[in-house]
């Protein structure tokens, strides 16, 4: 090999691997390539190394964190996109690269076959046909992940205000539109789940976009949490066209962020209907039961006997039976007074030849004679004892009526309707002013919560920071504020940053990283 001549330049290997990277870039001005993505990796520090290739050839890829930051779906392998792309060399191996600074579909086919074997694989499962979980009738607390950026929080805040005022909100943040936006709405899904007391309803919702802008709600991870989510999931994503894997999981699909508000609670002036008609009903019937008792009282008065009606009876046969007593009384005396004159005729015509034997029979008879005034005053002896009894007799007897009598007027008095509606009025009445002291002190404790939550943010904001005489560098994201630096690592040699201090922000950009290990 031939050595080379005092008149030829030596360079060291950096230098030439520089001058062709000079001369590469030179003469090829940033170019859109389109390929299949393969051996995707993306750092923690946020930037993405992948290749992209074709049938033919293949070419090494590098787009950093402060480009892919703005790329709204998630880069995989096997996709077919297009990329803008500076060609370059990377000096530190020679190897040849292409620097990313915006990337694409290439067509909405990729992502449509994507979805499609998402959803299969997960009907597979059974999760798109499992038993939904109930929403609950009356919700308390109805948790909303969501970005508090854009219309739907709003939307879903003024729907939920109107309808169902008395139930808290919990707005759970969450990005949904980007590449890791995904990894935050699973995230956000099991905040819900640490929520003590836990919400009765979850809605994930967001406004409309493209395919791409959705997709976030077209991942794997977002469905299964989701499907395992143990409170209730209303989904509202994007516009009536737009169904996503996310709904199609869903205890409840909806088609808006203001319908998902709407199947998730019940209308309290259509509540109040309800109410208005029970209590109408409720006072017709308890009317129609007062004028009901009202009318069977007047025909069991009417049925009830006076006790004097029974007393004059009673003494009416009473007096019959007495007249009829001394009619028979007399009868028998003046028959016994009949017989008796006839025996004495009889014994004056037989006294002279049968004295000795009348005499005998007299004086063996006579003892068992009774003569008729004894039988007269034993016949009125017993009559005045049968009087007597049957006087007792209808005296208890008009006792027992008099108190069976007031025994009835008791109970009809206790079973009397007005004292059931009048408990009722109360009941209800009691009813309504609790219900008016729980939604006041429902309302006491979310203004509480809200204040102390304004306490909290207030003594962690990044303004109160600013204002001690710090200042925070971000990198810009397209957003007012843009990604705080929080590692010296994400953070790159000519690296635009916004330096945010008081009273405004700083734009500039980074002229060398020095670490700590590096003095």
């Amino acid at each position: 090999m031939p050595e080379p001549g005092y008149n030829e330049p030596v360079l060291e290997v950096f230098e030439a691997i520089r001058e062709a990277r000079r001369i590469l870039e030179g003469n090829f001005p940033p170019l859109w390539i389109e390929g299949e993505v393969s051996a995707m990796k993306k750092h923690r520090s946020g930037h993405w190394y992948f290749v992209l290739k074709d049938d033919k050839a293949a070419l090494n890829c590098t787009m950093f964190a402060h480009e892919n930051r703005r790329v709204r779906f998630d880069v995989a392998d096997g996709m077919k996109v297009r990329v803008k792309a500076r060609l370059t060399i990377y000096e530190q191996r020679g190897q040849f690269q292409a620097k990313i600074s915006a990337i694409e579909l290439a067509g909405k086919g990729e992502l449509e076959a994507a979805r499609k074997i998402l959803v299969d694989k997960l009907r597979g499962e059974g999760l798109l046909d499992a038993e939904r979980k109930m929403l609950p009738r009356y919700p308390d607390r109805i948790a909303v992940v969501t970005s508090p950026q854009g219309d739907a929080p709003n939307d879903v805040q003024v729907t939920l205000a109107a309808r169902w005022p008395v139930a808290s909100v919990i707005l759970v943040p969450t990005s949904v539109q980007g590449a890791t936006a995904h990894l935050e709405v699973v995230s956000a899904l099991a905040r819900v789940e640490e929520l003590d007391p836990k919400p009765d309803v979850v809605i994930v919702t967001r406004g409309g976009g493209s395919l791409e802008d959705l997709w976030t709600f077209n991942h794997e991870s977002v469905a299964r949490a989701i499907v395992d989510c143990p409170v209730p999931v209303v989904t509202g994503i994007g516009h009536e066209q737009d169904r996503t894997v996310a709904d199609l999981v869903a205890d409840v699909e909806a088609l808006t962020p203001t319908d998902a508000a709407v199947k998730c609670t019940r209308d309290q002036r259509e509540l109040y209907m309800t109410l208005h008609g029970h209590a109408t009903r409720l006072k017709v019937s308890a009317r129609r039961t007062l004028d009901s008792s009202r009318m069977r009282f007047r025909q069991s008065g009417a049925r009830v006997r006076s006790p004097a009606r029974h007393i004059k009876k009673h003494c009416a046969r009473i007096d019959q039976l007495s007249r009829r007593l001394v009619r028979e009384s007399v009868r028998k005396i003046a028959a016994g007074s009949t017989a008796t004159g006839q025996l004495g005729n009889r014994l004056s015509i037989r006294m002279e030849t049968t004295l000795q034997l009348a005499s005998s029979r007299i004086t063996t008879t006579a003892p068992r004679v009774v003569h008729p005034r004894s039988r007269l005053a034993k016949l009125e002896s017993e009559l005045s004892e049968h009087r007597s009894r049957f006087f007792e007799l209808a005296r208890h007897r008009m006792e027992a009526s008099m108190v069976n009598h007031a025994d009835l007027s008791r109970r009809l008095k206790a079973t009397n309707p007005r004292h059931r509606l009048r408990t009722m009025e109360t009941q209800l009445d009691g009813h309504g002013k609790r219900l008016l002291r729980t939604a006041f002190a429902r309302v006491q404790d979310a203004r509480a919560e809200l204040d102390a939550s304004l306490r909290t943010l207030t003594a962690v904001s990044a303004l109160a920071t600013l204002d001690r005489g710090y200042a925070i560098a971000a990198v810009p994201d397209g957003s007012r504020w843009g990604t705080p630096v929080t590692d010296i690592a994400r953070v790159s040699a000519g690296d635009s940053l916004h330096v945010h201090i008081k009273g405004g922000t700083i734009d500039t950009q980074v002229k060398k990283v020095r670490k700590q290990d590096d003095g």
